[in-house]
């Protein structure tokens, strides 16, 4: 059977290969062999690409509609071709069982690894000395270290309500305590030196090691706690920038503070800090900004609203500034699904997360339909929808 393609983009006609891939995978060999044997007797027969695309379709809900089952790669491929497999346009088309088939691929999706969760994720890639990731360094521990620190508290109190918490919250602490150790021992043997703006043990760490619990005072080294290493800095970096403003810079300061507030949070340095940094600020039409990128942005916007000091620079306009690295989502069925944050990237989960940080410290955060509630909002469906079923995990 010849055919003629009328004009069409490069997108549709990659529809029409996979439709037409589908096709052969749910013929047959007897009703193939039957087709090629009336295609050689029949007369020349043209087809455009929409009707191509049609009789694809029609066959697939043929053999769907006679029992064949639709995988979600199907699924995907016919809502990509403009199929309503939710069964709102058409109701009785691709239902079964008195269910859309939307409904059932969905299904299928829940009951894959439904126990996998990021914590769960985070612990299988714990290695037997404590540390965290394929490299197994204090670059890779240290964010997996601040994640399990952040949900121990939310497990305690979870525990309370559901007898399936206790399990979870044992192996965090166990995750915990061998993390720690790794970072001690290192610390304690010479191998770490601290700083606050380093790339290994930096700000993180002592943030990360203070939510765990550990008492900073107890780790020394050559004479020295490592708090007092910790506040000596901060305090120093205070002092720099109040005999000359501009010494430092806003993501420097930032990092201080973070480190300060964790090991000191009644420092009377804090807010010389944070009026170092509000002095950086970039007014420019209705956005504010820190930095120069939305990177340096969340992080000195976290830094402030740890310490209670977002109230003094204009929330609105940091938000407007955030606002114009952020991107609609769409899921695997073509719908918006969340939005997401990017800066190299339009959709980056990590900075994604970052950006609902530095949010959940602003006025309105926990508000509904405030804006900044709904960009938390939109943020936590986009990391949902990318999380992987299999394992837990949200690809960055």
């Amino acid at each position: 059977m010849r055919m003629r393609y009328s004009g069409f983009k490069k997108r549709f006609l990659s529809l029409i290969i996979t439709l037409c891939f589908l096709v052969s995978c749910f013929t047959p060999v007897g009703i193939a062999e039957k087709a090629i044997a009336e295609a050689s007797s029949s007369s020349y027969t043209a087809y455009t690409a929409s009707e191509l695309a049609e009789k694809a379709v029609q066959f697939i809900y043929d053999q769907y509609q006679a029992g064949e089952e639709i995988d979600p790669y199907a699924a995907y491929v016919l809502t990509l071709a403009g199929e309503d497999l939710a069964g709102v346009r058409e109701p009785q088309k691709w239902i079964k069982d008195n269910q859309p088939l939307k409904n059932q691929i969905e299904k299928q999706a829940d009951l894959l690894g439904n126990e996998n969760t990021l914590i769960t994720y985070l612990l299988a890639t714990q290695n037997s000395n404590g540390s965290f990731g394929p490299l197994a360094n204090d670059y890779g521990t240290r964010v997996p270290l601040q994640a399990l620190a952040l949900v121990k508290t939310e497990l305690v109190e979870l525990s309370r309500e559901n007898s399936d918490y206790p399990v979870i919250f044992h192996s965090v602490q166990r995750g915990i305590d061998q993390a720690v150790a790794y970072f001690k021992n290192r610390y304690l043997d010479g191998r770490l030196t601290y700083a606050v703006d380093g790339f290994d043990f930096d700000y993180r760490c002592v943030e990360a090691l203070v939510n765990s619990g550990v008492e900073l005072k107890a780790w020394v080294n050559e004479g020295k706690s490592l708090s007092e290493i910790v506040i000596a800095s901060a305090e120093a970096a205070a002092e720099e920038v109040a005999h000359k403003p501009g010494a430092r810079d806003a993501v420097y300061l930032a990092k201080e503070i973070i480190a300060l507030n964790a090991v000191a949070p009644d420092s009377n340095k804090l807010p010389i800090l944070a009026k170092a940094v509000i002095n950086q600020q970039n007014i420019a039409g209705e956005t504010l900004s820190f930095g120069q990128s939305i990177y340096d942005q969340v992080l000195v916007l976290t830094a402030l609203g740890k310490i209670g000091q977002l109230n003094n620079i204009d929330q609105e306009k940091a938000f407007n500034y955030l606002e114009t690295f952020k991107h609609e989502h769409q899921n695997a069925w073509g719908q918006a699904w969340g939005t997401a944050w990017g800066g190299y990237f339009p959709e980056e989960s990590d900075l994604t997360a970052q950006v609902l940080t530095a949010l959940s410290y602003f006025e309105g955060a926990r508000i509904q339909n405030i804006t900044v509630a709904q960009a938390i909002e939109g943020g936590l469906v986009y990391l949902g929808d990318i999380q992987e079923v299999e394992t837990g995990a949200i690809p960055a």
